[in-house]
């Protein structure tokens, strides 16, 4: 796969401002209530390997479009602020597009669930979400939980969802 599959800057919806989070550091927020199903972003950025994200120095903002491809999302975008948590508003509906699980009301943090579009099994990061649904420990490995595969349902990256259905399939 090559950088050119991808667009090479990310689109942000117009109601997203960043703000101080107390997730971490910033945070987006939406400056007017979006909609369930609306397009929050569709990621875009240069295309690297699992062993180029392990060599990058923390902070950087990254997704997994494919088995040992990745999305390294460029500083300049303001969608490197969004934030994890373990019951986020917004999740993924392809490789690239991440749209509103539910409606989001003005003022409210945009989240996502790092799970949905993080596959690599060496990585991990705490969590500060403070939510009833807190794992604590988000790793990359998550995309293996039940009780994530059942609330997620289709909404994680392409190539996750297949691997979650290949291990379903071999576990009738």
């Amino acid at each position: 796969m090559t950088a050119g599959a991808y667009r090479d800057e990310t689109w942000v919806n117009a109601k997203l401002e960043p703000r101080r989070s107390p997730i971490e550091g910033q945070g987006l927020y939406a400056v007017e209530p979006i909609h369930e199903g609306e397009t929050i972003a569709i990621l875009g950025g240069r295309t690297v390997s699992d062993e180029d994200v392990r060599a990058l120095e923390p902070p950087y903002s990254s997704a997994a479009l494919a088995e040992n491809v990745n999305i390294i999302i460029g500083d300049n975008s303001i969608i490197r602020f969004g934030n994890h948590s373990c019951d986020p508003n917004a999740w993924m509906i392809d490789s690239v597009t991440e749209v509103a699980r539910r409606r989001i009301e003005r003022g409210e943090e945009i989240t996502i669930d790092y799970a949905l579009h993080t596959a690599m099994s060496d990585w991990s990061m705490r969590c500060n979400c403070d939510s009833p649904l807190c794992r604590r420990l988000i790793t990359g490995d998550d995309w293996k939980r039940a009780e994530l595969q059942e609330r997620y349902g289709n909404h994680w990256v392409p190539f996750i969802l297949e691997r979650i259905n290949r291990v379903r399939a071999s576990h009738p």
